[in-house]
């Protein structure tokens, strides 16, 4: 089954609001701006710290916006690319970690900010220890009403499809508390799509079979709901409370494929049908507890917990006169997950020592219905520690820390289990050589464990001929990443150019093997993955408060190596993004290659998403009117290059090529501000789900 975020694209919102970046800072504490009586000197709009890059939104920018996420679109940062159709935020071709006020968010929840509420955003492209394995962390720092609320609704509706986003959020205050009600829901039901396939096998004696797939048609669901409630007192300087939970109704979730297969050696073709579904609730809760001490320390607390009841299927048909080939896999989840974390934080003038500790669990409950409701545990425990502590030297700013994690996996059916201790070292240097450039180099480590599906040793029937089955044995594998920016900025010109090196050692890949007549994949860690990287990011004003352009231009070397396995794959990616504006008027337009990611043996396509549209602020409504793939085809897809069995697959809507949009907002605020919760660390459960193998 092909992923949610893989089709987010026909599942997601098209563009919201698209205003100029001409900078605008709003004062604050923390600013360098100037108050003399009536004059205000106002500094650029980025501000180059040691260890993030502080951006204040633009006036404009906040009026012609909807949310902080439209408004972070709207911002144009450099080396951040902001799809709002596909509603993903991602740097270097990665998801970036969103936060609220320190605290981990989802993207549902930055929605839910007022764009009014944002007072500067923090780009942090080399995160801390405390980050996790984060590739870069964007924190949103907001304020609210400290008396009255706000109200902001939003709808968005295809004209020719049934597929539509839809927004409600209310917040309500009262002196030192606040009230959060929301709800985020998407309709994507049954849009019609289709996939062009064509496979290869190489079986153990050296024959070959090839079978090309002729689209026959097919859809793709996606709808759910997530409403929320959320609760915080703050009293400023000294005490911070949040409390908050919901649950997330995924509703019939996947892909259905019908095709007709021709094969090689001439027998007959083969009408199938491919069928991927799953559907679950996840309630969730969480709580955060911050205190001030004496003497610039910090004491900060969360724990959370989350729990999926969820079914995942997938079944796949063959139809040949006088024989047919049905393949079913249908398991139920029942998981809970536990997260608990405390932080200490001490500032001096020109250092600061932060220390943390945390354990998340993870319980696992899979019921395989099709094997006769055999029921499958697993347990996931982790310990993770770290300290880390920050220098101010002149010009030179220094970070160095230590992490430890253990990890330990149990499955209780197979009797296996393993230990593991790793250790996180990280490394930053940062030199200003003058107020247009500054130098940053970097080095982090982290850890990654298998997951549920590549664990569980239960056999998986794809086909008619393939099976997958996970390995109990792994154990997590550590990952290594170096870093060098240069950092730049000049009157209408700013931006990045930075090269990255990574390496994942003893990584977890798949692997595949004939066995009989039967070709297996299964996983062990005997892997390894290394990527160069060299992207450069300009952003560009044409036009001052009139026209802006931005974009990104990134070339990648990637060799993954695996069991009886090397493959190398070289390639360009990146996107660019034009706005204009006059008066209440903006244009946008924008493209985005997301290229090739390899792993093991597959190279990942990614989406190319091609947008225009037309807005209209008025007052506090807004009205939308886009395009999606104005010029282009819709595709994304897939290459296996196993010696075993090497295809490409390619996922393609005709429907939402030229897909005409329609969006209205509004939003409505009174009373005044004040500063909302505020967490600087975040104790979220993941909670884990199963995956039921297919093509």
């Amino acid at each position: 089954m092909i992923p949610t975020s893989r089709f987010l694209l026909v599942t997601t919102t098209a563009v919201s609001s698209i205003v100029s970046a001409a900078a605008q800072a709003p004062a604050d504490s923390v600013s360098t701006d100037i108050q003399l009586q009536e004059v205000v000197v106002q500094a650029a709009k980025v501000i180059r710290r040691p260890d993030m890059d502080v951006y204040y939104p633009a006036a404009s920018a906040v009026e012609q916006s909807t949310n902080a996420m439209t408004l972070l679109g709207n911002m144009l940062i450099p080396s951040l690319s902001v799809n709002t159709v596909m509603e993903t935020i991602r740097t270097a071709g990665q998801d970036v970690q969103l936060r609220i006020n320190g605290r981990e968010a989802t993207m549902a929840q930055v929605k839910a900010i007022l764009p009014q509420s944002v007072k500067r955003v923090e780009y942090i492209e080399n995160p801390g220890l405390r980050y996790g394995d984060a590739v870069a962390v964007i924190n949103f720092i907001v304020s609210n009403p400290d008396s009255g609320g706000a109200l902001m609704l939003s709808a968005m509706q295809a004209l020719t499809q049934p597929w539509g986003n839809y927004n409600a959020d209310l917040q309500l205050n009262f002196g030192k508390s606040q009230l959060t009600l929301g709800a985020y829901g998407k309709l994507t039901h049954k849009l019609d799509m289709y996939r062009e396939y064509s496979e290869r096998f190489t079986y153990a004696d050296g024959t070959s079979l090839i079978r090309d797939e002729k689209p026959l048609g097919g859809y793709v669901s996606g709808d759910f709901l997530t409403p929320s409630v959320g609760y915080s007192y703050i009293d400023p300087d000294k005490t911070t409370v949040w409390i908050g939970a919901g649950f997330t109704r995924d509703m019939n979730n996947g892909t259905c494929y019908h095709g007709l297969m021709s094969l090689s050696d001439g027998s007959d073709d083969i009408a199938l049908t491919d069928y991927s579904m799953s559907q679950s609730t996840t309630p969730w809760a969480s709580a955060y507890f911050e205190r001030k001490l004496p003497r610039k320390q910090t004491l900060v607390a969360s724990a959370s917990m989350s729990y999926v009841a969820g079914d995942n299927l997938h079944s796949y048909l063959e139809r040949i006169p006088g024989q047919d080939t049905d393949i079913s896999t249908d398991i139920r989840d029942h998981n809970q997950a536990y997260r608990t974390e405390v932080n200490y934080i001490k500032q001096w003038n020109r250092s600061k020592f932060t220390a943390g500790a945390s354990y998340s669990a993870n319980r696992n409950r899979s019921t395989y219905r099709n094997l006769g409701n055999a029921v499958f545990h697993q347990t996931q425990d982790r310990i993770y520690l770290f300290g880390e502590y920050f220098r101010r030297i002149g010009r030179v700013n220094l970070t160095g820390g230590m992490g430890a994690q253990f990890t330990d996996i149990a499955s209780r059916e197979s009797g296996t289990s393993s230990h593991t201790w790793s250790w996180r070292p990280r490394f930053t240097a940062s030199y200003r050589f003058c107020d247009a450039a500054q130098y940053r180099l970097y080095f982090q480590t982290w850890t990654t464990a298998p997951t549920l599906s590549q664990t569980n040793a239960v056999p998986q029937q794809i086909d008619g001929f393939q099976y997958r089955v996970g390995n109990p044995n792994l154990h997590p594998y550590a990952n290594y990443r170096v870093s060098a920016y240069y950092n730049y900025s000049f009157p209408r010109v700013e931006g990045s150019l930075y090269a990255r090196w990574g390496r994942s050692v003893d990584a977890v890949t798949p692997f595949m093997q004939w066995q009989g007549d039967k070709l297996v994949t299964s996983y062990d860690n005997g892997g390894a993955f290394t990527r160069w990287e060299i992207t450069l990011s300009p952003q560009v004003v044409i036009v001052p408060g009139w026209l802006n352009v931005e974009g990104s231009l990134r070339f990648s070397h990637q060799k993954s190596n695996g069991s009886g396995y090397t493959h190398i794959y070289n390639g360009w990616s990146g996107d660019v993004t034009l706005m204009a504006m006059h008066w209440n008027w903006t244009f946008l337009f924008q493209y985005e290659n997301r290229g090739g990611e390899l792993w093991g043996e597959t190279i990942e396509h990614g989406e190319k998403i091609g947008v225009i549209a037309l807005q209209y602020q008025h007052g506090s409504f807004q009205f939308m009117a886009g395009m999606l793939m104005p010029f282009a085809r819709y595709s994304y897809g897939s290459q296996l290059l196993s010696a075993y069995n090497s295809n490409k697959y390619t996922m393609r809507g005709k429907n939402i090529e030229k897909m005409l949009v329609l969006k209205i907002s509004y939003n409505l605020q009174w009373g005044k501000q004040k500063r909302r919760a505020t967490r600087l660390i975040d104790g979220d459960a993941d909670v884990q789900t199963s995956k039921a193998a297919a093509r």
